[in-house]
């Protein structure tokens, strides 16, 4: 029995205890820091022959129309903004937080972007121009775009 060895042994364990809680507590608030930060706005649009309430362009006989726009604050949806034949709803979830099931599903927002294609909630979509703040890309559906305006993480 050796006291003087057992109290350095358990000198250097409370340092390593300290050393992993301090460990820890940094990763669990890396981990949990939010990587939409601010105000993200996604637009889906479409060409159309027939004039909508909503069309932001005429071009020749077809019109740029807004299908919707959904808003997102610190990557939560905080607004949904929908257009119909009939004119344009708003559903405020600050206000009331009742989401469809569609609105469900892209409640935290999930987006991210490489050099040539953004990947917005799992399927990935090619880059067709690019401004200060805002992204243009084509969906999979015929003339049907989305517009994404905010900062978008970049992934390799």
């Amino acid at each position: 029995f050796n006291p003087e060895k057992m109290y350095k042994e358990h000198k250097q364990l409370r340092q390593v205890n300290k050393l992993l809680t301090v460990l820890l507590i940094a990763f669990n608030f890396i981990s949990c820091t939010n990587l939409y930060e601010g105000d993200f706005e996604v637009i889906k649009y479409h060409k159309s022959i027939g004039k909508w309430p909503c069309f932001i362009k005429k071009e020749k006989n077809q019109y740029w129309v807004i299908e919707y726009k959904r808003r997102y604050k610190d990557g939560v949806l905080i607004e949904y903004e929908g257009c119909a034949s009939e004119g344009k709803y708003i559903e405020n979830f600050r206000e009331n937080s009742n989401y469809s099931n569609e609105d469900e599903l892209v409640k935290n927002l999930s987006i991210k972007r490489t050099k040539k294609e953004v990947i917005f909630f799992d399927e990935s979509y090619p880059v067709i121009k690019q401004t200060k703040d805002s992204v243009f890309v084509k969906t999979k559906i015929k003339d049907d775009f989305y517009l994404f305006i905010g900062k978008i993480p970049f992934v390799k």
